[in-house]
């Protein structure tokens, strides 16, 4: 049979007779997938298996890095072991969502009050059982489809709107009260 690579964890073998069996086993069908590991970026494969219906089925203790050495610096700091390009590349990227997001914004108002500032504005679910998702979750996505018809579902208001509206939906008589006695 092959020989074994990696010695923490999963064996790997690079045997091609043993990869062309399980390929051609029904029973017992394995794939080696391709895997970047997140500390130096180098390509390496792991072996998965595939499910009835040709699916790849990913085992929750697959190996993250490509080596025992990535293994402990991932280990010990997983938010600082990206290189300084992707991390400079993945900022530059979320600074572009940020500025399209509020760049949209220009062209609303608050529908109560008439504020314009674009850093107050926030937009408000008009019914809670049709909201599927999250507007600045949407925002950063690629595809803006899914943003476009959450925000037809929502009316623009500025903060202090905003929590006056929950306010009064969560706590009518309690706002009632409170709106007597500071009017």
């Amino acid at each position: 049979m092959g020989t074994a690579s990696g010695n923490f964890g999963r064996v790997m073998y690079k045997s091609k007779e043993y990869k062309e069996k399980m390929s051609k086993s029904k029973t017992f069908n394995r794939i080696f997938a391709d895997k970047i590991c997140p500390c130096c970026l180098k390509t390496f494969q792991v072996e998965r298996t595939l499910n009835k219906n040709g699916e790849q089925h990913i085992n929750k203790k697959e190996r993250i890095c490509c080596s025992q050495e990535c293994s402990h610096l991932y280990a010990k700091d997983k938010n600082h072991i990206v290189n300084e390009d992707t991390r400079k590349k993945q900022k530059a990227i979320s600074e572009e969502k940020f500025i399209w997001f509020y760049e949209f914004k220009r062209n609303y108002h608050c529908e109560i009050c008439g504020n314009t500032k674009i850093y107050l504005l926030t937009f408000h679910h008009k019914e809670k059982n049709l909201k599927e998702n999250d507007i600045k979750t949407l925002a950063r996505r690629a595809d803006k489809s899914l943003f476009y018809k959450e925000i037809e579902k929502c009316q623009c208001l500025c903060y202090n709107c905003h929590m006056e509206v929950h306010f009064k939906e969560q706590h009518p008589e309690l706002f009632l009260k409170v709106v007597d006695k500071v009017y």
